[in-house]
């Protein structure tokens, strides 16, 4: 008699929680779930106070643990909460509320962001050894769909190759919708939009058309040029070859963060200059100098991921 298949675990939301639902904190305080204000993955939160001292900071855009526990949710399912500071509203949200380009924007306006979605967060690099190149089903397409790294849709564990390749392609993403007058939609300028920007279909993406996006992945990722030129801002050198360094990258290989740094610098200089040449015979001195802001402030940006990434890497050899 063939032997019966042990069903697959399977992880999902858990049914909504209704107001005035009480939750007891391992802290022994007790919090009543007021509405909801969002969902999404889940990652860790570790305790920074030790590097914002060796590094001379007296600010680091991280909400606060507050606390933490387990409950019996109304649906028997056993479930854990976590609770941090409320934040309300972005830096895109505002700019469209009060229809402002980037070039209306003062250096001086905005002085802190705060990051409160961490996503799916988890080592790489487990007693000195790196995690085997080994898909799980598990795995497979963890994330979301547009920024996915290929090693995502495969299943593999997450690398320092899978982070920064999400970062090209949310890079291309930004700098498409950068231009005036752009569709802002949530995947507008990647070469797989059309298959999943239609929200209907984003709310439940069937089996065929996400293998379609993977394969305009791989298509994109073997043509760096015309990738690049995805972003609708002419040729730019400097992302080819920040997207020819990622794809070159092996699954365990170190990035050369120094030289992914340098290309980002040299991306932000050739935008600069092509701001420029769009605007100086319509700006006033005004705006060339808050477009030189945003500019600078683009730079430390994209760089500071990259510092990031750099620091947290060399902490973990």
């Amino acid at each position: 008699m063939p032997r019966r298949a042990i069903p697959k675990r399977a992880y999902g939301m858990t049914a909504p929680m209704p107001v005035g639902f009480h939750l007891n904190a391992d802290s022994s305080q007790q919090w009543v779930i007021d509405h909801v204000v969002g969902q999404g993955g889940f990652g860790r939160i570790y305790c920074v106070e030790e590097w914002k001292t060796q590094r001379g900071l007296n600010f680091l855009g991280i909400p606060r643990f507050i606390d933490k526990g387990l409950f019996i949710a109304p649906d028997g399912k056993r479930c854990r909460f976590l609770v941090m500071d409320r934040f309300d509203g972005s830096l895109e949200d505002y700019l469209l509320k009060q229809r402002l380009s980037s070039f209306d924007i003062p250096g001086i306006a905005i002085q802190a962001f705060y990051l409160v979605d961490f996503g799916l967060v988890a080592l790489y690099n487990i007693n000195g050894v790196h995690v085997a190149e080994k898909p799980s089903p598990k795995l497979k397409d963890n994330g979301t769909l547009e920024f996915c790294s290929r090693d995502a849709h495969k299943g593999l564990p997450p690398s320092r190759r899978g982070d920064i390749e999400i970062l090209a392609f949310n890079l291309v993403h930004w700098l498409y919708r950068s231009r005036p007058s752009a569709p802002q939609g949530p995947s507008s300028g990647l070469p797989w939009d059309d298959l999943i920007s239609d929200p209907s279909v984003r709310l439940n993406v069937n089996e065929a058309t996400r293998n379609q996006v993977v394969r305009r992945k791989e298509d994109s990722m073997r043509d760096y040029n015309t990738f690049s030129k995805s972003t609708g801002l002419g040729s730019l050198p400097a992302l080819e070859s920040f997207l020819r360094q990622v794809g070159a990258l092996g699954y365990s290989d170190r990035p050369n963060y120094t030289l992914l740094e340098s290309t980002l610098r040299e991306l932000a200089k050739s935008l600069s200059l092509k701001e420029k040449q769009a605007v100086n015979h319509t700006l006033s001195a005004r705006s060339r100098a808050v477009t030189k802001t945003v500019s600078e402030l683009f730079v430390m940006h994209l760089s500071g991921y990259i510092y990031l990434y750099n620091h947290t890497a060399s902490s973990r050899k």
